[in-house]
């Protein structure tokens, strides 16, 4: 599932045009790609496994988040490994905009139980047709490459 596709690929529709017509019964249910797993929902909500993101400049520490000092010290030092963001479930909402060129689909307010998280993707394309439509990124992180990033409907909403 997903992968980069590189350029205006017919058989793909790569790069290609929101399908005519396209409403939110269309798109909900689950779509997979590039480590990315949503799903979206009728009533507009958005879920998923997401990473927390780390906290904003500024924050103030719990004090159960405060280092403590420890009573001995390790006679020899080893390497602490660098943590991967954890990964939680989560909830956010989403938005099919009127027809755009920046993006036709919003993800936005993603949250879970431990603080704001991410998806890993914020704005969706959508091309296909009604009936079988998927769903693209530009994976360069600009449009006129028409490198994309593509994810598949794994099961209805």
């Amino acid at each position: 599932m997903g992968g980069s596709i590189f350029g205006a690929n017919p058989g793909d529709g790569g790069c290609g045009f929101r399908p005519e017509g396209l409403i939110v019964d269309d798109i909900t249910g689950t779509w997979e790609g590039e480590g990315v797993k949503i799903t979206l929902k009728l009533d507009g909500t958005v879920t998923g496994p997401a990473r927390l993101l780390p906290p904003s400049p500024g924050a103030q520490p719990s004090a159960s988040a405060r280092p403590t000092k420890s009573p001995t010290r390790s006679a020899s030092p080893s390497a602490t490994p660098t943590a991967s963001p954890a990964t939680v479930e989560a909830t956010g909402t989403w938005t099919l905009k009127a027809e755009t060129y920046l993006g036709d689909i919003d993800i936005s307010n993603v949250r879970s139980a431990k603080g704001p998280a991410t998806f890993g993707v914020a704005s969706l394309y959508v091309s296909g047709s009604r009936r079988e439509p998927w769903m693209y990124t530009f994976g360069a992180g600009d449009p006129d490459s028409c490198i994309i990033v593509k994810y598949q409907r794994t099961s209805r909403g």
